[in-house]
């Protein structure tokens, strides 16, 4: 599997999960704000301010929470702690659902399995569900602790979506720089004339790897675009002409993203038809020496045969030399076959 680039704060603990909750803020409006506890997240109101709340959906509490005393339509939550989902953006009212998709960064896990973040946006609060972390979230986190994050609802959107963007868009690039050097090993070894016809080129369980790779990313990444589209057109007050441009400018990446995604698997078609016709190329070849070698021998095969067999009247049986004069004919047959196949143009 191709290795993803290194993470961004790597070198950042990892949230403590311990509780329904992972991180809560309450912003100030500022681009900052104050943490919260999960306690005070239950006793909020909106004369509060904007809250945002980031939940592990896994969390027994977090279910009993979203069914009995989250005030959310049962469609909402079953759509929250639904076990698959697409990316899609859809208003309820005043409110919306927004579902997207990150590049699991998580060690030990393939970038390609990307892992999913539920949101629900309201005027005044902001509630997110993982089931693994998500590197957007940790990022905005950061943000939001050195006073460079999210000023409302609609501002924690956008950030989310470009923090989000921002983490495929390496992983993309790291495909398609893999692909180009894959295709300058393919070069370089025809350059050489590579001969190794009874062995597999190394480089083709690569190139499918790469292929599945960009195949899967694509299958998340396309619909996200979609999402985003529907994220801008929700005629919802939170949401600004402002949001609505840096949306479409993040749905402009994804679909830059999309097309580089679809280039790569192109590519590496192309590479692995390359690889595939390389080998059948020096199998032929190789079967070609072999029935050439075959066809030489045979008639001096038939010869000794002949000349091998126990009955009377064999040529030069009772002659000192007759192992000479054997040699010398079937040297001449020999030169008389290798004569025949060069002005046929088999040699």
């Amino acid at each position: 599997m191709v290795t993803p680039p290194p993470l961004r704060n790597a070198e950042m603990p990892v949230f403590d999960d311990v509780g329904p909750m992972v991180r809560g803020w309450l912003l100030d409006g500022t681009g900052g704000g104050r943490q919260v506890s999960w306690q005070e997240v239950l006793a909020w109101t909106p004369e509060q301010g904007p809250l945002w709340a980031h939940l592990d959906r896994q969390h027994p509490e977090t279910r009993r929470w979203l069914r009995e005393d989250s005030g959310l339509d049962e469609l909402v939550w079953e759509a929250v702690l639904a076990e698959e989902t697409r990316p899609r953006a859809q208003g309820h009212g005043d409110c919306a659902l927004v579902n997207l998709r990150g590049i699991n960064q998580n060690p030990g896990e393939d970038p390609d399995d990307m892992v999913s973040l539920r949101m629900w946006f309201e005027p005044m609060r902001i509630l997110t569900f993982r089931r693994l972390p998500v590197m957007a979230v940790r990022d905005l986190h950061f943000a939001l602790e050195a006073g460079r994050g999210p000023t409302g609802v609609g501002d924690l959107l956008c950030e989310i979506a470009e923090y989000m963007v921002d983490g495929i868009e390496p992983v993309v690039n790291t495909l398609e720089e893999v692909v180009d050097e894959l295709e300058e090993q393919q070069l370089a070894r025809h350059r050489r004339r590579f001969r190794s016809p009874l062995s597999d080129d190394p480089a083709a369980d690569h190139v499918l790897e790469v292929r599945s790779q960009a195949a899967n990313l694509r299958r998340y990444i396309a619909p996200q675009k979609d999402a985003l589209n529907q994220a801008c057109n929700l005629a919802l007050p939170w949401i600004t002409p402002l949001h609505q441009r840096r949306l479409r400018e993040v749905s402009d990446i994804v679909q830059r993203q999309v097309e580089v995604l679809e280039a790569i698997r192109e590519h590496a078609l192309i590479l692995s038809d390359r690889i595939e016709h390389r080998m059948d190329a020096r199998l032929n070849r190789t079967m070609f020496v072999l029935s050439a070698v075959a066809a030489v021998f045979m008639p001096l095969t038939v010869l000794t045969g002949m000349m091998g067999m126990n009955v009377g009247g064999i040529p030069f049986a009772e002659s000192p030399h007759g192992f000479l004069y054997s040699s010398i004919v079937m040297g001449l047959v020999l030169a008389v076959i290798l004569w025949a196949f060069k002005k046929l143009g088999w040699l």
